[in-house]
Formats: C-alpha cells, sequence, structure tokens
C-alpha cells in the first residue's frame, strides 16, 4: 500500500547520519582516527548506559558503511576500539585479540584471490572471451563468469573444485583455531555447541533436532555446482524502473507493510502505526541494497537505500531484486540494540521469495510468468550438511567430512564427490556462518508453509493482518544472515 505523505516538512533521509572523517576518501589517517577515538570518548562519557549503548550502536552503523567504500588499517582500528566500548555493555561473550586477529587472517585467506589456476588447454576456454594460456584468479568474481560461459564440462569441473579447495592446506591452523574459539565462547555463554547458541530461538537448538530437519527436506534442483543451468534468459518486457517500484509496493502490500511517499524516489515506511525507517530508489549498475542506518528499536528508524539495475531486466535480474527488496523490508522492522543480529532480514528475503512465486504476483508485475529459483537445491543442502558436520565436534576431522562428504554427493546427486574437494575450508558460509544457513533453510520452509496458508484463503493480493503477518513467531536471534 502506497499513501502521499500529507505533512509540507520533507524529511533528507541522510539527516540523521553523522557526516564528517568517516565519508571522506581522502581524509587522513590521524584524522580519521582522531574523528572515532572522539566519538568513542564522548558516547562513554554519557552516564546512562542504555543510552550509550544506543549512540555506540549508531556509531557502528557509520563503521559498516565506511567499510563498505574504503578499507584501511584505520577502519579496523577504530572498530577494535568500538568492540572494546560495546563490551562492558552488552552480556553475550566476546572474542580475545588472538581470536578476532585469527578469524581476520583466515576472512581474508577466503575472500581474497590468493590462488590462480592456468588454463593452458585451449578447450577449457572456448564460450568465454580468453585464449590458452589464461590465468584465472580463484575468486569469485572470476570463477563464477567462467562457469557460466565455459563449454567444456571436464574443464567447469576442475576449475570449480579448485575454488572450492583453495584454502585448502593452507587455512588449516585458522580454521583450527576457528573452531576451538567458537566453541569456547558457546561454552562461556552457557550452550552446549556453537550452533546451538545461533540457533537457539528456532526449534534447532539439539543436534538431533538440526540433523532430522535437514534429512526432511528432498532437493528441488539436483545439480552440481560446476554444471550450467539449462534454462534460456528469460527478457522482461516492462521498464526497469516500473518493475523495481512496482515489486517494491506489492512486496510491502504483502507484508503488511505501508510506504508512504515523500517524493517520486523516497518513502516512510509503516507497520500499522510504527514508523520502521525510511526508503529510497536510485537508478545503478547492479541491485543492491545500502543500510545507512539500522532500525534501533526505540532510539532510531532504518534509512536504507535501495538502487535497481537501470538496464533491460531479465527474470534472473527480477528475482534478485525481489530478494534485495525482501531482505531490506525485514531488516526495517529492528533490533533490540543489546541482541543486534535478529534474522528480520533472512524472513523477509524468504517471504519475498514465496510471494514471488505465485502466478497472480508474476502476472500482476511481469505479465509474464517466469521460472522460479530452488528453494533447496542438493548444492545447498550439501553445504548445510557439512556445516553441521564441522561444527559437531570441537576438532577438525578431515576424515570424518570426507566420508560425510562421500555420502551426501551420493544421497543429493548420485555420484561421487571429485577427488580432492575440501570446501570446508574455503566455504565463508559453512566457516563463520553455519547456523545461519541452516536457518536460511528453515526460514524458507517456513515461509513456504505461510503464504501456501495464505493463498489457500483468498484468491487475490491483499495486505496481510499485521496480527497474523509472522514476523514474532518466525523471527530469531542469531549470530548472522547472508546474501
Amino acid at each position: 500500500m502506497v499513501r502521499r505523505r500529507t505533512e509540507s516538512a520533507k524529511p533528507h533521509l541522510n539527516a540523521l547520519i553523522l557526516i564528517g572523517a568517516f565519508f571522506s576518501a581522502s581524509a587522513a589517517a590521524d584524522t580519521l582516527l582522531d574523528y572515532c577515538f572522539h566519538q568513542i570518548a564522548g558516547i562513554q562519557a554519557e552516564p546512562a548506559p542504555r543510552q550509550r549503548l544506543a549512540q555506540l550502536r549508531l556509531l557502528q552503523d557509520q563503521l559498516q558503511l565506511s567499510s563498505e567504500r574504503f578499507d584501511s588499517v584505520e577502519i579496523g582500528q577504530c572498530a577494535y576500539q568500538l568492540r572494546q566500548a560495546l563490551a562492558p555493555l552488552i552480556t553475550q561473550a566476546t572474542a580475545s585479540t588472538e581470536q578476532l586477529n585469527a578469524t581476520a587472517q583466515l576472512l581474508h585467506h577466503q575472500r581474497q584471490p590468493l590462488k590462480q589456476l592456468t588454463l593452458t588447454d585451449p578447450r577449457c576456454l572456448h564460450g568465454t572471451p580468453h585464449e590458452a594460456p589464461f590465468t584465472l584468479d580463484l575468486s569469485p568474481s572470476a570463477v563464477v563468469p567462467y562457469l557460466r560461459g565455459a563449454e567444456h564440462e571436464g574443464c567447469r569441473r576442475t576449475v570449480w573444485r579448485r575454488y572450492q579447495s583453495r584454502g585448502y592446506p593452507d587455512n588449516r591452523t585458522l580454521l583450527e583455531a576457528q573452531i576451538e574459539a567458537q566453541w569456547q565462547l558457546a561454552k562461556q555463554a552457557g550452550y552446549r555447541d556453537p550452533l546451538s547458541q545461533q540457533l537457539s530461538s528456532v526449534p534447532l537448538g539439539q543436534h538431533v533436532e538440526r540433523q532430522d530437519f535437514l534429512d526432511s527436506l528432498t532437493p528441488d534442483r539436483v545439480q552440481p555446482g560446476w554444471q550450467r543451468s539449462a534454462a534460456p534468459p528469460q527478457p522482461l518486457a516492462r521498464p526497469a524502473e516500473q518493475l523495481a517500484r512496482q515489486t517494491l509496493e506489492a512486496l510491502s502490500q504483502a507484508m503488511a507493510l505501508t510506504l508512504v511517499s515523500i517524493d517520486e524516489q523516497q518513502w516512510q515506511l509503516w507497520s500499522d502505526k510504527r514508523l520502521l525507517g525510511y526508503v529510497s530508489l536510485h537508478q545503478a549498475e547492479h541491485n543492491a541494497r545500502r543500510i545507512l542506518q539500522n532500525h534501533w528499536l526505540g532510539h532510531s528508524p532504518a534509512i536504507i537505500e535501495l538502487h535497481y539495475r537501470q538496464s533491460p531486466w531479465h527474470a534472473q535480474h527480477w528475482w534478485q531484486w525481489v530478494r534485495t527488496v525482501g531482505t531490506a523490508l525485514g531488516q526495517a522492522h529492528g533490533q533490540e540494540i543489546d541482541h543486534p543480529s535478529p534474522n528480520h532480514g533472512e524472513l523477509g528475503r524468504a517471504l519475498a521469495l514465496e510471494w514471488a512465486r505465485q502466478p497472480e504476483f508474476q502476472r500482476s508485475l511481469l505479465g509474464q510468468r517466469v521460472t522460479a529459483p530452488p528453494r533447496y537445491p542438493a548444492s545447498l543442502l550439501i553445504e548445510a550438511q557439512l556445516a553441521l558436520a564441522l561444527w559437531q565436534q570441537p576438532k577438525l576431522n578431515d576424515g570424518v567430512l570426507q566420508t560425510r562428504q562421500t555420502t551426501l554427493y551420493q544421497r543429493y546427486l548420485q555420484q561421487s564427490p571429485p577427488s580432492e574437494l575440501w570446501p570446508w575450508y574455503s566455504s565463508e558460509r559453512m566457516v563463520f556462518q553455519p547456523g545461519a544457513l541452516i536457518q536460511r533453510l528453515y526460514l524458507t520452509q517456513q515461509a513456504q508453509r505461510w503464504v501456501s496458508q495464505q493463498t489457500q484463503t483468498r484468491t487475490e493480493l491483499k495486505p496481510a493482518l499485521p496480527s497474523s503477518f509472522p514476523w514474532s513467531s518466525l523471527a530469531a536471534t542469531t549470530d548472522g544472515s547472508i546474501d
């Protein structure tokens, strides 16, 4: 639902963001650090603990935003000082400096193209713009386009295997330290293991519950990671701006939210009589969302920028936009300052995808039907099962994981895994977000059931009653979410 704003005053979306050294690319290091330390010192002078915590959270939003635009040692130093200031105000166990350093090193090794693969066989470059010999960075930005274009399946399989195993054996010591540290933190917080902590607010707190849940899911796409999709591109006839705007409006309505227009590109976002935040729409090269400020309940509204691809869309771009908008609308529901990681964004994503699967939803927005992405692809189920096996024990055991991997490949793909495949050394999700990985599957199932119940009782899209919308019953506090 979209309403026009009647007030004469027009708010500026950036008014609540402190514009300072964080947002200047040419700021000197000492200026940035001085700014950071000055902000933290001023906040710590506030006598009320919850007010201090709220202000530190807002500073945390600034730091997160700046880290997306700039990468510097100074930002890392400021982040460390901010964590030190937050530690006395929150009850959860915090990692030591050594643990944080080990985590940072492991994350760096997994995200940066520290390894390469030289392709000398001309057949491996058929379907790509390159000629042999060609050196390929083992990074997502290089490997994903290669797998989409290369025609030779054996070459794709080799590249995919080398990419999945790029962290082996270099990351062994760091991975062992990460597992040990997370087990210690979970024990300090009173949990049986790290996954019990990360999934404590959904009915998957026990290992047997997690295992039974994953075993209950049936893959709806049985395709190994190196295999190209046979589905042809589906071009969309309607303009990108129309698709972006109308999808935002339709998903807001389906999620019982109200958009109140500020101007043609900006809205207030309301849930019944509660202001969640501000949303703005922008043309860009790619679909994306930027959280300028989180919705900290009782302290600050969300400030969200949604950037949509201005070039003509295919179905894949629309599905990407559905995920982007759903996550943003979910995140706008807010979080407590002392529990800063609820899964509202993940739940919003899952619900948006389920609504977008509905035939009437697609016809009203697109004027046509499009193929939906899978809910439970075999590759994701294998990754979640391996994450469960990785974190079941406080020590790394490659033999157990290799045996489990072989069983899972036979079960889900009816074939053996490629030789020398070590994904747990390289998968950021498996190592840093195992609970969020399993939680995504759980929320997908819950959203599927809830939307199915809604569509069985009505024949057209109408706003769901706020009292029946499942934010409070499905949302859970976890240690992170995935994009």
